[in-house]
């Protein structure tokens, strides 16, 4: 197989045949979604949509992924006990929840990894792909895109004894020896690195920033799914103020703060990031990307 991934890049170079990796980044509503699917259309490439790799990771086979499993089905459980709790308080009602009916939300990094075996495939090598609304944030950026140093067992036993005396917790994080023990988590990557090297072979090659003022958003929000229609989505004027202040929080620097935007993860190892408008027109900027990306 590795051979195979060789043959392939080297008569892609040959060929002058390079793959086309883009990531639309952006406040909800900004027009990610929009833009995606246009440049999808435009250059032939694989939409990667976060729900659609979190349903496909839910039926990969392996270890991994039966662990993976194993994970979710402890959320879904929690979910229902959550939900059944609210129904007892009389916070909801009975005849609306159908426990068959729940699908436990990805955690983190399992997101994280979904990605990862995503933008691995063949078709997202060899063709590149068009990704909107993950990541949201600059740590996300460092766990999907940097190679992390695997801890040796040695550096595990002795982070273990320093941490012997510490709260379970912290020294579990530490990777100290259970109850029984045994040591846990032998193989573990180091805490987030900024400065870990980038894995190459997933890296976008362009990205792409809509901006829009909070106040905008709203009013587009307000425009495209009236009242009725907004019921029960992530579009009522609340989940728009909660997801925009979600989004800010992750993505506004301010003086003395140590908050890094997530496009502060490319802009800081020099790549151009193209800034666009979300409120100009879909035409000025689908030809300001293409020119972007043709160059």
């Amino acid at each position: 197989a590795e051979n195979m991934d060789l043959v392939v890049t080297e008569f892609s170079k040959y060929r002058g045949l390079f793959p086309n990796k883009i990531i639309l980044l952006g406040p909800p509503l900004s027009g990610k979604s929009t833009y995606a699917e246009k440049i999808a259309d435009m250059y032939g490439l694989p939409h990667l949509k976060i729900n659609e790799v979190t349903d496909e990771a839910r039926t990969l086979e392996g270890e991994e992924w039966d662990k993976a499993r194993e994970i979710l089905e402890e959320v879904k459980q929690k979910t229902i006990e959550e939900i059944e709790l609210e129904i007892k308080k009389k916070k909801r009602k009975a005849e609306d929840f159908d426990p068959d009916q729940v699908i436990p939300r990805f955690p983190p990094d399992l997101v994280i990894k979904a990605y990862q075996h995503k933008l691995n495939t063949n078709d997202c090598k060899n063709r590149g792909y068009i990704m909107d609304g993950f990541p949201k944030g600059f740590m996300e950026c460092v766990d999907l895109f940097t190679i992390k140093p695997v801890v040796e067992k040695s550096e595990v036993i002795e982070s273990s004894q320093e941490n012997s005396k510490t709260e379970a917790k912290g020294a579990k994080k530490a990777g100290a020896k259970d109850k029984k023990g045994e040591a846990q988590n032998i193989s573990q990557v180091k805490d987030e690195d900024p400065d870990c090297p980038l894995d190459e072979s997933i890296m976008p090659k362009h990205i792409i920033l809509l901006e829009g003022e909070d106040e905008a958003l709203l009013e587009r929000a307000k425009e495209k799914f009236p009242e009725e229609e907004a019921k029960g989505t992530h579009y009522t004027e609340e989940g728009m103020a909660r997801r925009l202040k979600e989004f800010r929080e992750k993505n506004t620097m301010e003086e003395g703060s140590l908050t890094k935007c997530v496009w502060n993860f490319f802009e800081g190892r020099g790549m151009e990031v193209l800034k666009l408008s979300a409120v100009d027109s879909d035409e000025e900027n689908v030809q300001k990307i293409r020119n972007y990306i043709e160059r």
